[in-house]
């Protein structure tokens, strides 16, 4: 949500918010490798499993938010507002078992995920 809410708004000019400083570190996950994970679950017909599926390669808000900059070849206008109650300052996906049991890989690293997204966004305006 928050790529493509930034990209949507830092390509209309205007104002992001930026909770804590920015150093805040999330795994972003392209949807063709959520795709790939589910289906990997589907095809091998698992009952009551809980499998994690993400990217587990945590990017820290500013680079996201640089990432996107560079995409659209804009500076974004940051508000800087206090960390969220309860936000934890690095969150990812741990995929030992996903890995392990589905043979799950994600192929889609956050630059070129962003590159496709900037794409896609671009091509519906």
């Amino acid at each position: 949500m928050a790529i493509h809410k930034f990209t949507r708004l830092i390509n209309e000019g205007k104002e992001i918010t930026i909770f804590g400083n920015g150093h805040s570190k999330r795994d972003y996950t392209y949807i063709s490798d959520i795709i790939d994970g589910i289906m990997r679950v589907l095809h091998k017909r698992f009952d009551y499993e809980v499998f994690n599926l993400g990217g587990s390669q945590p990017i820290e808000l500013r680079e996201l938010v640089a990432l996107i900059e560079s995409g659209l070849g804009k500076k974004a206008r940051m508000r800087y507002l206090p960390d969220q109650p309860g936000d934890l300052p690095i969150t990812f996906a741990d995929l030992t078992k996903s890995r392990k049991v589905l043979g799950y890989n994600p192929r889609v690293g956050i630059r070129e995920g962003i590159r496709r997204f900037i794409e896609w966004h671009r091509g519906k305006s």
